[in-house]
């Protein structure tokens, strides 16, 4: 479709850099009509700032969970790539269709939040793929909006940053909403979707 091609105004493809091509792998087609990123594990493979199609050469094949972004807010959907030809992802301003048999999870879900408690009279510093993020005190919560979907590893800290109470990682979904109580010498207690929270 020429013209089509033609009113692209931007489109990156992302795949390409420093990606090996596992031994069994197929394409994935993704068509938008909305400007749009989208993520696999946890790294952006395609993003647009119009409406455009993209096709993703060697995705290890199996069932991959791809992450749509757009306009802040995000959904995860479930493609089975082949081992052979390609997958098809479509994308609206407010759907994600796909022709794989791969389940489609709630579209457009809200950004995951995590909140940090702290116990009674204790503060922690909460550190995040190694930085810190903030301080979680008893009378007033840390809470993270802006993770994204995917794994965040999580260091739980003491105010000062010398002792290690905890560590974690962090396993978000889109809509997730996730508390994470905190008191010294104790594990913590994890409050929403179970798997969302893994200690280490």
């Amino acid at each position: 479709m020429p013209g089509y091609v033609r009113q692209m105004r931007t489109l990156l493809l992302l795949s390409s850099l420093h990606w090996t091509a596992p031994a069994r792998a197929g394409d994935v087609l993704v068509v938008t009509s909305v400007p749009v990123q989208v993520e696999l594990n946890g790294a952006p493979v395609v993003r647009t700032a119009a409406a455009g199609e993209v096709t993703l050469r060697d995705v290890e094949a199996g069932e991959r969970t791809f992450v749509i972004k757009r306009a802040g807010s995000e959904a995860n959907v479930a493609v089975r790539v082949p081992a052979a030809g390609a997958a098809r992802i479509d994308i609206s301003a407010d759907a994600v269709e796909t022709d794989s048999p791969a389940a489609v999870k709630p579209v457009y879900a809200a950004p995951p939040v995590v909140v940090f408690r702290a116990a009674a009279g204790q503060r922690f510093s909460i550190v995040v793929a190694g930085a810190r993020l903030g301080v979680a005190a008893g009378d007033a919560p840390l809470v993270l909006e802006g993770l994204g979907s995917g794994q965040h590893e999580v260091q739980i800290r003491s105010e000062d940053d010398l002792t290690i109470w905890a560590r974690g990682v962090l396993m978000l979904e889109g809509g997730d909403q996730l508390q994470l109580d905190c008191e010294e010498g104790r594990i913590v207690r994890a409050t929403g979707r179970d798997g969302a929270w893994k200690p280490r």
